[in-house]
């Protein structure tokens, strides 16, 4: 029983509340505090309405938040942001 536990708990790891260390943008790309968090949450895995609810905003506040960063990015996706933001030197 302890060893499901445990394992359990390392699948999901510990949670910290603090939003992971992202890459720097590139210089022509200029983010607002919370579009740094969202970004933050994105490579997380959270889904839209995760980030709603870890933020306290509505769904579509953050649909049209992610709309600005992909705009800014110049990308479409979630996975064309998270290549771009992961690509060193942006």
């Amino acid at each position: 029983m302890l060893n499901q536990q445990s394992s359990a708990h390392s699948r999901s790891g510990p949670r910290s509340d603090a939003p992971p260390a992202l890459p720097p943008p590139p210089p022509d790309v200029i983010l607002t505090p919370r579009e740094r968090e969202i970004v933050a949450a994105l490579l997380e895995g959270c889904t839209n309405s995760q980030m709603a609810q870890r933020f306290g905003v509505a769904v579509q506040t953050v649909k049209n938040q992610l709309t600005m960063v992909f705009q800014k990015f110049g990308v479409r996706s979630r996975l064309e942001l998270v290549v771009r933001v992961m690509k060193p030197g942006g």
